[in-house]
């Protein structure tokens, strides 16, 4: 399903989000209020601007869709972090954020063979009990992990 974001006549599938893009964009407001900034694309009043100048629509970041809807990138408005922000449905992984907030708590944290993400904080979302967000930091872009893998796949001639 498609969720139109603006009054425009036009049938270009990428001034709209999907369905789960909304997701975010309708809890933007809240996101804000629990300290973090979303992108231009999720605002509520966000409107494609190559509808509106004529430019290609493929060179503006908010042309493309999430690759994994659950995740979605923010800053952190504190101290202006790149941070990570992940849905969660309760009725599918109902100790996800329990078990992340335990190998989070300073006890577990200091412990070498702890390799888990960190956990920042869990929201409840106000208008959505069977779903909550967990912050956690943004690790790193996928395009610099293939670039390491193949550094390392170079230097290790495999």
């Amino acid at each position: 399903m498609i969720t139109a974001l603006n009054t425009f006549d036009s049938l270009d599938f990428h001034g709209f989000l999907p369905e789960d893009e909304a997701f975010w964009r309708n809890h933007q407001q809240w996101l804000v209020e629990s300290g973090y900034l979303v992108r231009p694309r999720f605002h509520p009043d966000w409107v494609p601007p190559w509808l509106t100048n004529g430019e290609t629509d493929y060179i503006y970041e908010d042309y493309h869709f999430l690759y994994n809807i659950a995740l979605f990138d923010v800053i952190r408005i504190m101290d202006g972090e790149q941070m990570m922000l992940k849905r969660v449905h309760i009725s599918r992984h109902p100790v996800e954020a329990s078990m992340g907030q335990l190998f989070s708590s300073p006890i577990l944290t200091s412990y070498s063979e702890n390799h888990c993400i960190p956990f920042y904080e869990v929201l409840d979302i106000p208008d959505d009990a069977s779903c909550m967000v967990i912050a956690m930091p943004f690790l790193l872009p996928v395009y610099e992990l293939m670039w390491l893998v193949k550094l390392l796949t170079f230097s290790l001639n495999i």
